[in-house]
């Protein structure tokens, strides 16, 4: 049993992009490793999620109920006002924007995590009145904390909305 958790423990450091402490039991069921690729972090998992399958954070927090990587990249493909295929993940803690050709892997198993600004950037969701199941959420973004330049970087697999770059 120790030497089982010894090997767990490795592994997490090995794949750990900081060596923060996460919860690697989370990290190990869901992801395969982690790697640096273009302007940003990426994450592998284990398989496709399926849509409405809950994701987990590095922290072994359920996040956000996905919709396909795939999907998403046709949906940025379909509208001529998107700049490459930019779009947005918001996460229970942070809202990042991804771009799927800029990274090198499958779409549907990869998200690249940027910060092309160096400021962690808060979404405020909010519905209107008339959207009673929470379908269209609207969203304001707002810049934060100015990221300092040691600090560790998370990296969240998981999209939720969609938002259109003019």
């Amino acid at each position: 049993m120790q030497m089982a958790g010894y090997t767990l423990r490795r592994r997490a450091r090995k794949v750990s992009i900081d060596n923060s402490s996460y919860k690697r039991v989370a990290f190990k069921k869901f992801y395969t490793d982690c790697c640096e690729d273009d302007g940003g972090y990426v994450l592998k998992a284990k398989r496709p999620f399926k849509y409405g399958e809950k994701l987990m954070d590095l922290n072994g927090k359920y996040i956000v109920e996905p919709l396909e990587a795939v999907k998403i990249l046709e949906k940025c493909q379909e509208n001529p006002r998107l700049h490459r295929t930019k779009f947005f993940i918001k996460t229970n803690e942070s809202f990042f924007c991804c771009d799927l050709e800029r990274s090198r892997n499958d779409p549907s198993y990869y998200l690249l995590h940027r910060r092309t600004t160096g400021y962690n950037c808060k979404p405020t969701i909010y519905y209107t009145k008339e959207d009673t199941n929470k379908l269209n959420p609207k969203i304001s973004i707002e810049a934060t904390k100015l990221i300092k330049k040691n600090e560790p970087i998370v990296v969240y697999y998981g999209i939720l909305w969609f938002l259109n770059i003019k």
